[in-house]
């Protein structure tokens, strides 16, 4: 076989399993496992690419349009959580409202450097907030004069720190695993305003997978139940890609302020900091629902951690500002392979 043939299938049978791999990943909806074929669309683009480039110059020009077509879907999957949406309402008022989440990684001793980095927002929940915490929060109420901690020499602890005008508390704990999760209800301009700060297990094998799932259906009943805006912001260890992550937003509104990034979307990535912005996997987030309007979102870096934090500014405004609703295709409720801007009707649909 001539060398020109033998590297052509290699670079085939290179291109359908990326091929394979990104369509196992939007079965996951069926067979859960799968899920762990959905986090990498920027992976198979960078590979589709290189393999089509040397298709290319060899001139294996058949298999080239096999790359062509494979770089396509992986653009397309890639792309498309962060062009869901371009809707600036007419008249929104500017943000007026800040908020940040940051994992701050269990085992860092860079901990002053933390306190320096941390953004000025209206609420921050720091992530996996250690008893090494114990003495430096309260030098923070300066800037945040009410704070809540659950501190754990676990990868579960949390802190809520804010200068919101608030009006009540509660700790809620995330089942299966009994681990931390906080609701906050503040006042924004008069308008109240539920947050919750949540940190899911990391599906690092198929039981804590079925946990991280668990707990996210736990959320959704939860979501379901509380009226109004509503901001659920942390580390939900779930892609943008994830069919889990997909079902939860679907059955109760939410709707990713990444939505209306565009390209520069792709960059938005928090985890892991070591690897290049396009393959950062966005796992840290922050959804909204009701009448709140995403106004920008950025990441910024927390030394000594393996995370990048996230700063979003939001628009919360009454109910008369709300445009027209527009009528989505999906009947409620919303299917699980439905595409990510997709949501159910409403007599006022809130995407961005």
């Amino acid at each position: 076989m001539a060398p020109k043939s033998l590297l052509e299938i290699i670079c085939s049978i290179c291109l359908v399993a990326i091929v394979v791999m990104l369509g196992l990943g939007r079965l996951a909806f069926i067979l859960p496992p799968l899920d762990w074929f959905s986090h990498f669309p920027a992976t198979a683009l960078i590979g589709s690419v290189i393999l089509t480039a040397i298709l290319a110059v060899t001139r294996c020009w058949r298999a080239c349009w096999l790359g062509f077509a494979t770089m396509v879907f992986s653009a397309l999957l890639l792309t498309a959580p962060y062009l869901g949406s371009s809707r600036h309402p007419a008249g929104l008022k500017a943000a007026n409202l800040v908020i940040a989440a940051g994992n701050v990684l269990v085992s860092n001793i860079h901990l002053d450097e933390v306190v320096d980095s941390l953004p000025d927002a209206d609420v921050i929940a720091l992530i996996e907030t250690s008893s090494a915490w114990k003495g430096i929060l309260p030098s923070l109420e300066e800037r945040w004069p009410r704070h809540w901690s659950d501190l754990r020499d676990n990868p579960f602890g949390i802190s809520v720190l804010t200068r919101a005008p608030v009006q009540s508390s509660e700790w809620i704990m995330l089942t299966p695993g009994g681990y931390p999760a906080f609701k906050l209800e503040i006042d924004v301009d008069g308008m109240p305003v539920t947050v919750l700060a949540v940190h899911a297990m990391s599906p690092q094998s198929l039981h804590m997978l079925e946990t991280r799932d668990a707990q996210l259906a736990m959320l959704t009943d939860l979501i379901r139940e509380i009226p109004g805006n509503l901001i659920l912001i942390g580390d939900l260890n779930a892609s943008l890609w994830s069919s889990s992550l997909l079902k939860l937003m679907h059955e109760t509104g939410l709707r990713s302020t990444r939505a209306n990034m565009g390209f520069k979307g792709v960059n938005s990535g928090t985890w892991p900091t070591q690897a290049p912005a396009i393959m950062r996997l966005p796992i840290d987030h922050c959804l909204v629902r009701g009448n709140i309007e995403p106004v920008a979102m950025n990441t910024f870096m927390i030394p000594g951690a393996d995370h990048l934090g996230i700063q979003v500014e939001l628009a919360v405004h009454d109910a008369a500002d709300q445009p027209p609703a527009r009528r989505s295709r999906w009947k409620e409720p919303s299917p699980p392979w439905a595409m990510f801007w997709r949501y159910p009707e409403r007599d006022h649909d809130t995407r961005p």
